[in-house]
């Protein structure tokens, strides 16, 4: 069988995800944990997430950055895969809304420190951003990001559901 045939079905096939349940027969997706169980193959199974993902590197200003995206469907029989839409929290709205408004119009990432004080995580510049601020204690389902890209002047917010622990 030619190899490329199914890559090439996998990126028509890219979307959501799928979590791995014990209702599902394993039979049912043989040819695609068969393309996982081969080192050579982008297929991936993560059994923290229970997510197929096609892997793959990207050059980014001469560096190799590893990359992912989820499976939707089976890319053999275009069947939706079942998905497990409940790996991270809903984005708290109160808090979305607070964070809009006070940093609406900041530029910097000093002034977000003033206004919303000492970042639980912070990272210096690399080869895309002046650097990131991380917020996680804000809320308990929710994480703040803000980032600014070196090549802009505007702060880029991120208000992102945390993970779910299982």
């Amino acid at each position: 069988m030619n190899k490329a045939l199914p890559i090439l079905c996998l990126i028509y096939a890219l979307s959501l995800g799928l979590r791995a349940d014990d209702q599902v027969p394993a039979a049912r997706y043989a040819r695609l944990n068969a393309l996982c169980a081969d080192p050579a193959s982008p297929v991936k199974y993560d059994k923290t997430t229970h997510l197929y993902s096609v892997s793959y590197d990207k050059m980014v200003n001469g560096q190799r950055i590893a990359c992912s995206y989820p499976l939707y469907f089976d890319p053999f029989s275009g069947a939706p895969l079942p998905a497990d839409h409940d790996l991270f929290y809903d984005v708290d709205q109160t808090l979305f809304k607070k964070v809009s408004t006070k940093l609406n119009g900041v530029k910097t990432l000093a002034a977000v420190r003033k206004i919303l004080g000492k970042p639980d995580l912070a990272y210096g510049e690399n080869q895309a951003i002046t650097g990131e601020l991380i917020y996680n204690s804000m809320s308990d389902t929710t994480s703040v990001i803000v980032q600014k890209p070196l090549q802009a002047d505007v702060l880029e917010v991120y208000v992102i559901g945390k993970p779910k622990t299982k």
